[in-house]
């Protein structure tokens, strides 16, 4: 942690819009976070799966001049 956040976390937690982000990011990643993550890791990602195939079709789409 750098010198500056200490205070800038003390600022941060007396602030009752940030706090209620913070407690809503918690529950996400409890709840709806956790679900999709469960789903992510039942499909395999194309990446993993064919990363050859995936990094030719990245090459080809950043190289075309419409994209």
């Amino acid at each position: 942690m750098g010198e500056g956040n200490p205070a800038d976390v003390s600022a941060a937690v007396r602030d009752p819009a940030v706090v209620h982000g913070m407690c809503e990011d918690y529950r996400a990643g409890l709840r709806i976070d956790r679900a999709h993550e469960e789903a992510d890791r039942a499909d395999h990602h194309q990446a993993e799966q064919a990363p050859d195939e995936l990094a030719q079709a990245l090459r080809e789409f950043l190289a075309s001049p419409t994209r």
